[in-house]
């Protein structure tokens, strides 16, 4: 879709299609004034999309296949509360399996000071039905909200929707 992404520093060893993730991404986030700690942070986020240019944050992915969906929630919540004021789009990508879990989280008294920010998940089952459609017709971030359904969650303003 034209972005420029950043993998977490610490799955830039990992392969896809036998190429090294450190080879199809930037390197270093750009500055953004965050402070050296948030910074720290951010880098472990999974998968941040940039806008074309790499300047702006446009989306950022905690993908929890099996190690805690609260720490991939804090991260998220430490970008978007050290970007405040910035629109992103923050997904957590997790195994079907694992929805329940993330309601739980979800509904912990931690989260209901956040004010109106948004914080969306994606099951893996409907990443992967989906996954063609994005690739295809997907011209920017937009397109992943067309796939959510019930898994957009706004922290601090209303509980998830019963799926």
């Amino acid at each position: 879709m034209g972005y420029k992404v950043h993998v977490a520093f610490n799955d830039r060893s990992k392969t896809y299609d036998g190429q090294s993730l450190s080879f199809m991404t930037l390197g270093t986030l750009p500055g953004m004034g965050l402070a050296k700690d948030v910074s720290q942070t951010v880098s472990l986020i999974d998968v941040i999309w940039l806008d074309p240019d790499g300047r702006e944050i446009v989306s950022a992915f905690e993908i929890e296949k099996s190690t805690s969906i609260y720490s991939g929630m804090l991260r998220l919540i430490d970008l978007a509360s050290s970007l405040e004021g910035r629109h992103l789009q923050l997904f957590l990508v997790a195994p079907d399996a694992r929805e329940k879990e993330i309601r739980a989280q979800l509904h912990r008294p931690a989260f209901g000071q956040l004010g109106s920010l948004q914080l969306r998940y994606i099951l893996f089952s409907e990443l992967c039905e989906h996954c063609a459609g994005l690739c295809k017709f997907g011209e920017d971030h937009r397109i992943m909200l067309k796939m959510l359904g019930a898994g957009m969650i706004e922290i601090g303003q209303a509980r998830p929707a019963s799926r």
